[in-house]
């Protein structure tokens, strides 16, 4: 017979937990934190109390004929509801109707990100970028414990994000801007889910995101001419790092503050890709590259002084992080 109820577990007797006697049993109630007050029944040698869960559970009998238990809702009559919902799909589901939908929701959601993953591979999506999304939303399902794409609940992922949000960085916690950014990611993956017919709708439609502006951790600002210089100076001087030398590097360096351009737009760079003929010197990056996915020129913002790339081009046969070889290296040079 289906049913909800409140599963237990065992732990330790709370401090200030009052004995009782209830249904002929031996129990305590104790206030849980928030104020609420709990009864809970001791476990056979008393040393320990059952603590029932916050969340309503439904327990009922599948299509197959097989044992089920899966979290509803804190809310008893939300949870009832939920069951009733369960079983007309199971009712159906015997009966022979079934839809794409209800047969996706009972499938591992490992299989559902590796598909998501196809996916953003075909639309030649930056494999990085690709992975990053997969993997954010995979370390969310694992936190949350959703191993199934019926399991998938927006509530559940606020708590986590705030939960990580608290903790100090060295624990493992995160900033508003990097939540922002699993935000983005699991919207993305909820958009996939509707768009190919896996789900009615988004199930993290309701997760927004938060100011960033009140983080004060990190205050970012442009640097000046005169740290501009002096980093300049020092790569050129410096020791060789990840492979590249000094010179290369202080040329790098230029290219970016120049551009703008992000690594992986400089990674992409190639001779053809520098136009050093122009007054303005421009910077071409491919469609696939950027990260507007649309053919993208970046131009100078400032003068390019004496010693820049124009100059830089005479002493080595191509520009600073080119995939062609150069005086430093003759394997393609990578950022």
């Amino acid at each position: 017979m289906a049913t909800i109820f409140l599963p237990t577990r065992p732990r330790a007797l709370p401090a200030g937990a009052v004995p009782v006697t209830h249904q002929g049993r031996p129990a305590i109630r104790y206030r849980r934190r928030g104020g609420k007050i709990v009864l809970a029944f001791l476990t056979e040698d008393g040393t320990k109390c059952l603590v029932p869960s916050e969340t309503w559970h439904a327990r009922y009998t599948d299509a197959n004929g097989h044992a089920v238990v899966e979290p509803l809702s804190e809310n008893k009559t939300a949870a009832q509801r939920m069951l009733g919902d369960i079983l007309k799909r199971v009712a159906e589901e015997r009966a022979g109707v079934r839809t794409p939908q209800t047969v996706t929701a009972r499938q591992p959601l490992a299989d559902r990100l590796a598909e998501y993953r196809r996916h953003l591979s075909d639309a030649e999506a930056v494999p990085r970028h690709a992975d990053q999304a997969v993997r954010r939303c995979q370390v969310v399902f694992d936190g949350c414990h959703f191993f199934r794409l019926a399991d998938v609940d927006a509530g559940p992922v606020e708590r986590w994000l705030a939960d990580r949000r608290a903790l100090p960085r060295a624990g493992g916690g995160f900033g508003p801007q990097t939540s922002n950014h699993y935000v983005t990611s699991l919207k993305a993956f909820g958009n996939w889910l509707v768009a190919t017919d896996r789900v009615p709708a988004n199930p993290f439609r309701r997760l927004t995101k938060l100011n960033v502006e009140t983080d004060t951790r990190h205050i970012q600002r442009p640097p000046t001419d005169e740290e501009l210089t002096r980093l300049i100076a020092a790569a050129e001087v410096g020791s060789p790092y990840r492979k590249m030398a000094a010179a290369d590097r202080a040329q790098l360096y230029f290219v970016a503050v120049m551009t703008g351009l992000r690594a992986a737009e400089l990674d992409s760079l190639t001779p053809a890709s520098f136009d050093m003929t122009a007054a303005t010197p421009t910077v071409t990056v491919e469609a696939r590259r950027s990260s507007g996915r649309r053919r993208t020129n970046s131009r100078s913002t400032r003068t390019w002084p004496a010693g820049s790339p124009r100059g830089w081009r005479k002493r080595a046969e191509t520009p600073p992080c080119g995939r062609g070889s150069g005086p430093s290296s003759s394997q393609p040079r990578r950022c």
